[in-house]
């Protein structure tokens, strides 16, 4: 038992470090695209989304492994028909510690800058935004190519990379919008209904409803879009990545776990009436999708053995490890204050003097 479990560990410690590396990559990503795009939920989840940037260096102990290990999770460094010239780089340990190396570090620098809190200098962090997003939404998606899916050559120079990006992204985004419970409420005095100023308040942000739905949404297309692409333009090599991954116990897991999750939690986005039980809903399937999804990518790949109580153990140690920066990151990061847009702060405040 405790050979097969030993035997396990490199696949178990590439998972967990997909993991974290999607959660808290689209936890960056998420900040950074409500801040350029000024979202008014931004606010409210800056803490807990400053946080997870702050945790990346978290990221750097839990990728050691992953590059030690090189040569039992990556079949390329040992394959008879491993490609040459320029590739023969880009396809090495060499390659992979040197690219890891860059987006991490990157992800660390764009992390602490991320986090700093805006206040009213809505220029600066819109430019910070802007330039960040320009040189991580490229790194991160290299990353995911890297770590995921260059296992196999049939996954590269498609969507599939993107697509994990924004599927950690956004169940990152669900998960911070549950640690604040004041995170999911409208703004003030907006009215649930658009009735008068006695009506309750909206449960959940509007711009928050329509990012959880959206995001999902285009997940789901950039996935289907791949899979059709690979059918109907008769790619054998791609076919057979997708027939790899519908044989047996994967079919179940891709077919009756993850997309169940991802539609299921679409359907939740689209019905109205938003409320914060079904935001834990959605939280919980966007998660539970993220996870079944990047076992269902990694694993029919995987040249080596695997072990669940490996990965149940790898996986602990991740959680609790992230748990922990989390909270330090959460200490370290003053709530946000929200910024007048327009002219309708000083609007409020002088109808507050009249009154």
């Amino acid at each position: 038992m405790s050979g097969t479990i030993l035997a396990g560990l490199p696949e178990a410690s590439l998972l967990a470090f997909v993991l974290l590396a999607s959660l808290l990559c689209g936890a960056m990503l998420a900040l950074l695209m409500a801040s350029l795009l000024d979202e008014e939920w931004r606010h409210a989840l800056h803490r807990p989304l400053a946080a997870a940037c702050r945790a990346a260096p978290l990221l750097l102990p839990f990728a050691l492994p992953v590059l030690l290990w090189c040569g039992r999770l990556y079949p390329w460094p040992t394959q008879p028909d491993a490609p040459d010239g320029p590739r023969a780089w880009w396809f090495s340990p060499g390659g992979l510690a040197l690219r890891t190396g860059a987006v991490l570090l990157l992800t660390v620098v764009l992390g602490r800058l991320a986090a700093r809190p805006g206040g009213d200098d809505g220029g600066r962090q819109r430019t910070v935004a802007g330039i960040g997003l320009l040189l991580f939404l490229p790194a991160a998606t290299i990353g995911m190519q890297d770590w995921a899916l260059s296992r196999e050559e049939a996954a590269l120079g498609g969507l599939l990379d993107l697509a994990l990006v924004l599927q950690g992204s956004v169940a990152a985004l669900a998960l911070a919008a549950l640690a604040v419970p004041a995170a999911t409420a409208g703004e003030a005095g907006a009215p649930a209904g658009g009735g008068g100023g006695g009506a309750p308040r909206r449960a959940v942000d509007p711009g928050l409803e329509r990012t959880l739905l959206f995001v999902p949404l285009g997940v789901l297309w950039l996935w289907f879009v791949q899979f059709l692409t690979a059918w109907m333009v008769d790619l054998p090599h791609e076919a057979g990545w997708y027939l790899r991954r519908a044989a047996g116990g994967w079919g179940w897991l891709g077919a009756g776990v993850s997309l169940p999750a991802l539609l299921g939690a679409i359907l939740l986005g689209i019905l109205p009436g938003w409320s914060r039980a079904r935001l834990a809903a959605i939280a919980a399937l966007l998660s539970a999708q993220h996870l079944a999804h990047l076992v269902w990518v990694l694993r029919p790949g995987a040249p080596g053995p695997t072990s669940p109580l490996a990965d149940a153990a790898c996986l602990a140690l991740a959680l609790a490890a992230l748990a922990a920066a989390l909270r330090r990151g959460w200490r370290m990061t003053p709530p946000a204050g929200r910024a007048p847009r327009g002219g309708q702060g000083a609007s409020h405040d002088k109808e507050g003097r009249n009154a």
